[in-house]
């Protein structure tokens, strides 16, 4: 069976999402949503449409508001039918009760549904440190029964945000976990949760105890993406600078965590920002233009009055300004490319649609304190047009023709 890590089957792609949804502690029953409103102001730098729009995307870019006031940890996942799936939760934030909500689109995100609720659950303890999964067989409109995964001996928490898909079928989804002995200062470390049955059994990755030369503490969110040569790269939120890790046997076991090059850290509260990491194009891909491109987002914190992140300001990284990064070699570096939303910025998760337009779902603080937003863009207008889907496979398909001939080949002359 051919699988796509970018686009999961609908069973899949729902249970993944989830599990990285409810990444943290117990979840609250269903609350009332409030039924004011904020009007939702045009973005000075994405085209921000009314409320209710209708069409299709044309193209370039455009950004919408989902959850308005008191939302975060967001989640995004394309289904193989086309239909996104948005995730949050509402509650106390980490080790508290949450609520975690979903909203469906079914035109590419110019449109969405009304909140559902996906944790009605009253009798839950107060605190349970264990990831909880549900299951959709019709893109999100209908639910599972909750399933509990318990690591006896730790305490886990799944996610934030999304897993992925390997070429090889296996589902594999960050969690963070620590010893359950651990009540006082503990520091957890990255783990994962992977599954081979399409979501139906789920086994946990190597124990995420601490190893003798890891050198960075509070290593704690992650976002996973495949190499093209079967490795999966582990990009880490932790005290100090980013890291990654290597796993060479799909996500069991990983390499020591080494400093990420280029990619900004912010610095709030010292522990910085989780991100988000998605692969946009493969070198071998049929129909493709031969290159590599993975992206990656993240805060990059206060700019200066050139629009640049100054010397001065690097010790000052905060939460604000989003920009998306590219890397072309396989995640060894990373170039900029613009900031695709100004002012206060937290979580964010990037996915990638059949037309290789990319969605973003990100925490903004407009129109309303902690608003979960998406917008959806493409790589020439992220670019400024230096790169684009559509010239680079010009570009390939005129290389293809001025090839020389094989003059050894059978029938050459």
């Amino acid at each position: 069976m051919k699988h796509d890590n970018r686009s999961m089957s609908a069973v899949a792609a729902c249970a993944l999402a989830l599990l990285a949804a409810l990444c943290s502690g117990a979840l609250a029953a269903e609350k009332p949503r409030a039924k004011t409103r904020v009007k939702d102001k045009d973005s000075e730098d994405v085209k921000t449409s009314k409320r209710k729009p209708h069409g299709t995307f044309d193209g370039t870019t455009f950004d919408r508001v989902l959850w308005r006031g008191g939302t975060r940890i967001p989640a995004l996942e394309i289904t193989t039918k086309g239909t996104l799936l948005a995730f949050a939760q509402k509650g106390g934030g980490d080790c508290h009760p949450n609520i975690a909500e979903v909203m469906r689109s079914t035109d590419g995100g110019m449109t969405w549904s009304k909140a559902k609720v996906l944790s009605p659950w009253p009798k839950m303890p107060k605190i349970d440190m264990c990831p909880y999964y549900r299951c959709s067989e019709d893109d999100g409109l209908t639910w599972s029964a909750p399933v509990r995964l318990e690591r006896p001996g730790f305490d886990m928490m799944a996610g934030p945000c999304r897993g992925i898909q390997l070429s090889s079928g296996r589902l594999i989804v960050p969690a963070v976990a620590w010893p359950s002995a651990w009540k006082v200062d503990f520091e957890p470390y990255p783990s994962t949760i992977y599954s081979d049955d399409h979501g139906k059994t789920w086994r946990w990755g190597e124990p995420p105890l601490r190893k003798p030369g890891w050198k960075y503490r509070f290593s704690t969110e992650t976002v996973f993406v495949e190499l093209e040569n079967g490795d999966v790269h582990m990009s880490v939120r932790n005290m100090g600078r980013r890291t990654m890790c290597l796993s060479r046997d799909q996500g069991e076991t990983w390499t020591k965590p080494q400093p990420v090059p280029g990619l900004p850290q912010p610095r709030v509260h010292g522990d910085g920002c989780h991100s988000g990491l998605v692969r946009l194009t493969r070198s071998d891909e049929p129909g493709g233009d031969g290159k590599s491109r993975v992206l990656f987002s993240v805060p990059i914190g206060k700019l200066d009055k050139k629009g640049k992140t100054g010397k001065a300001l690097h010790r000052l990284w905060t939460r604000e300004n989003l920009m998306v990064f590219i890397s072309y070699d396989e995640c060894k570096t990373w170039r900029r490319t613009k900031v695709i939303r100004h002012g206060r910025i937290a979580y964010s998760n990037l996915i990638v649609f059949p037309d290789k337009s990319i969605g973003c779902i990100y925490e903004a603080h407009k129109p309303s304190w902690q608003s979960i937003r998406f917008c959806r863009f493409t790589l020439k207008w992220l670019t400024d047009g230096k790169d684009s889907i559509e010239a680079g496979k010009a570009q390939a398909a005129e290389a293809a023709k001025q090839k020389p001939a094989n003059l050894f080949a059978p029938g050459g002359h």
